[in-house]
């Protein structure tokens, strides 16, 4: 049977590019001879801090047609390093030969699967194979790279201040897409209020999903949403911590969504704790308190006692036996005919 190259994996064809790569040399390049990788770098990658070890590390490059200029392969962060604090030359491993664009590029990204990439970089990278492979070859490549296709390929669709904010760790990757539904404004807005706070990926989730229902169903903003006086005075409440606020907010959300739900549970609420004092009048020792089912999906009411001593136990449970049958109806299920 022959063979095809059809369905070579990944590390195969990245060996087939090594396997035919020019001799290298080590040599002294100048900074102003170097260019970056086409398509291939992102300047708003975060640098290298600068270390002894990154100033001495060589960087990989090629040869131009015009023999007196490079392309660099890999070492694009510590040349930029090494630009900004004025150095006139760096250590260079230099091809003895010009590589072509595609070698450049599956060279660059082999030798940089070895370590954790910057969002950005996962991104050009996944652009790059993108456009220049494709099929069961391409799939290969990009599972070789560990780049993740559900997360990227959306991504890779969003305006540049979306991919900002992902890469700033200020909205979560698998909700880019729910973000870049928002209008620019509305998206200005909603980092702007949460600035400080640490949403999990689920509540960053929650509050995209639910703020454009409530804007469209009040006909209004996002944006006038996040700035009304209900929000503001949640994140501007100096009482709360963080975790609170975000607690807030989701519950201020959830009665804006929810309104019905909302003036339930509020009366719910008043009825719990009037009875609750009510059963412990002259029992203050004990304690009981009513816990309705989720957002009353069931028709169902759990009890919590607790007893300080023998003697209240008959007078607790005296008292319950005499809540009339409407108040129990109303804590089992508060919602009026």
């Amino acid at each position: 049977m022959n063979a095809t190259n059809a369905s070579r994996s990944a590390i195969q064809e990245i060996c087939k590019i090594l396997g035919t790569m020019p001799d290298t040399a080590l040599a002294s390049a100048p900074i102003d001879k170097l260019a970056l990788p086409e398509g291939l770098f992102d300047e708003k990658t975060p640098l290298h801090s600068g270390t002894v070890i990154d100033n001495i590390l060589p960087i990989i490059v090629t040869k131009t047609e015009n023999c007196d200029e490079y392309v660099i392969v890999d070492g694009c962060k510590r040349f930029l390093a090494l630009k900004k604090n004025n150095a006139k030359e760096c250590i260079g491993v230099v091809f003895s030969k010009v590589l072509d664009l595609k070698s450049i590029g599956l060279l660059r990204i082999a030798l940089n699967t070895g370590r954790p990439l910057h969002i950005r970089e996962k991104l050009l990278f996944f652009k790059w194979l993108l456009e220049n492979y494709s099929g069961e070859l391409g799939e290969s490549l990009l599972a070789e790279a560990g780049l993740l296709s559900f997360e990227l390929k959306p991504l890779s669709a969003c305006d540049e201040d979306i991919i900002d904010a992902v890469a700033e760790d200020r909205i979560n990757i698998r909700n880019a897409e729910d973000f870049s539904l928002l209008d620019k404004p509305d998206r200005k807005a909603f980092l702007e209020i949460f600035k400080d706070m640490k949403l999990s990926q689920q509540t960053q989730h929650e509050f995209l999903e639910w703020l454009p229902e409530i804007a469209f169903s009040r006909d209004v903003s996002v944006s006038d949403l996040l700035r009304s006086k209900e929000m503001t005075g949640t994140m501007n409440d100096a009482t709360l911590n963080a975790p609170q606020k975000i607690e807030a907010v989701r519950d201020l959300l959830h009665s804006w969504k929810y309104p019905a739900s909302s003036d339930a549970l509020k009366s719910w609420k008043q009825t719990a704790a009037a009875t609750s004092r009510a059963v412990v009048e002259n029992e203050p020792s004990s304690q009981v308190v009513f816990m309705p089912s989720p957002a009353f999906e069931k028709n169902r009411l759990e009890i919590r006692i607790s007893i300080g001593h023998a003697r209240a136990a008959k007078e607790i449970f005296g008292r319950l036996s005499q809540i009339p049958q409407s108040t129990w109806a109303h804590l089992i299920y508060p919602v009026e005919d």
